[in-house]
């Protein structure tokens, strides 16, 4: 018995140290041909979306800067004290409208809370905000890439839309 274990553990030990692929079923598929479609699909959608925001902006006489992650942002009032960083419990008011000025929701007389990096939300928003500081007022433009993406949220936010959030940051802790 111990020699048959033996025999049985080498065996093992031999086939695991064969770097063929031998008994491997290798699939093949097409990704990369349906990935690079899907890439520039996405690279199209991305640079169009961002044409309607600099129109917007330019019509508008707006004076934004572009972010990292690929939105607009801009200073509407400085307050100045505490920064909003990563891990901030953020309340905030805001109101949303798509970016040809229908009202989509805002948080009324109630103010909303956010953890940032941590909480649900968009991901622009949980960028955007580490730009401000306590008290201030701020406007971003958010395409579908830095907000709801292709679906929207099945609720008030349509598919692929662009959004513009006005924020003013009410407490920072």
């Amino acid at each position: 018995m111990l020699k048959a274990s033996s025999i049985l553990g080498l065996m093992l030990l031999a086939a695991c140290s064969n770097n063929s692929q031998e008994g491997y079923v290798k699939h093949q598929t097409n990704y990369s041909v349906e990935e690079n479609k899907m890439l520039r699909a996405n690279r199209y959608l991305n640079k169009k979306d961002m044409l309607v925001v600099e129109g917007y902006i330019e019509r508008h006489g707006l004076k934004m800067s572009l972010s990292d992650f690929g939105f607009y942002y801009r200073c509407v009032e400085s307050g100045g004290s505490k920064k909003v960083k990563s891990g901030s419990v953020v309340l905030y008011s805001y109101k949303v409208r798509l970016i040809d000025g229908t009202p989509l929701d805002s948080s009324g007389v109630e103010l909303a809370q956010l953890v940032v990096d941590k909480s649900d939300g968009i991901a622009g928003l949980h960028e955007g905000l580490k730009y401000f500081h306590e008290g201030d007022s701020a406007q971003f433009i958010f395409t579908p890439h830095s907000a709801y993406g292709l679906v929207g949220d099945g609720e008030k936010i349509p598919s692929r839309a662009t959004l513009v959030y006005d924020v003013r940051i009410k407490s920072v802790q």
